[in-house]
């Protein structure tokens, strides 16, 4: 399988974070998406395979993520995209 591509975060805060990814060649299926904290369970979504970007919410503060996005072809798995983003503090109103 040629690589799928670039997985890109941005909009990082204490609790949320966005990703989008490069379209991976072929007929995607879906993508299963894959985050990780430092010190903790994987969690897994499911989106489309014609969805290139994700928010995900309710992480861990000050934490680091591993990130990874796996198309899903009709005979199986493709190469992930991987990346981290590390979750900022919680900021306190004035």
């Amino acid at each position: 399988m040629p690589p799928a591509g670039e997985l890109r975060v941005r909009d990082v805060t204490h609790s949320t974070l966005k990703m989008n990814w490069d379209a991976a060649p072929g007929a995607v299926l879906k993508y299963i998406i894959t985050y990780t904290p430092d010190e903790g369970e994987a969690k897994e979504l499911e989106v489309g395979g014609g969805v290139t970007s994700k928010a995900l919410d309710n992480l861990i503060s000050q934490t680091e993520y591993v990130l990874a996005v796996t198309p899903i072809y009709d005979d199986g798995a493709g190469n992930p995209m991987l990346n981290t983003a590390i979750t900022g503090t919680v900021t306190q109103p004035m």
